[in-house]
Formats: C-alpha cells, structure tokens, sequence
C-alpha cells in the first residue's frame, strides 16, 4: 500500500518537509509542495523546481519522462 512505499527509507537523500508517519497519511489525501530533483551526478542541472501535487484518497498517479 502507499503506506508502505512513504515509510520506506528511500536511497536517495531528500532535505526538508515534514516526516511521514502512518498517523500522516491515515483516511486521506497526499499533498507535497515546493518540489525539487537534481540527479545525483548532475546537481547543478535542476529537473524540477517548486512542483506541487495532491493525490486524493483511491487514486493512482505517476510521473514520467525522458531521461537526459
């Protein structure tokens, strides 16, 4: 489940943001602002810069592109 997918510590480092807990996303939406990526090997190349998203409760999304 979702649950499971946020609570997994993830092999890339993230800064910032608040920690997830499962009491944080219980019974409703995913809501996630100010995102930002940069590959690892590429940090002065910025892919996304201040993205938002809210995923409501029983819904699938996925992000997709071409990689440079």
């Amino acid at each position: 489940a979702i649950a499971e997918i946020f609570l997994t510590k993830a092999k890339i480092q993230s800064t910032g943001g608040a920690d997830v807990t499962p009491a944080s996303i219980e019974g409703g939406a995913i809501s996630l602002s100010n995102i930002q990526f940069t590959y690892p090997t590429k940090k002065d190349i910025q892919i996304i810069k201040d993205a938002a998203i809210v995923v409501e409760k029983n819904k699938t999304v996925a992000l997709v592109g071409s990689s440079a």
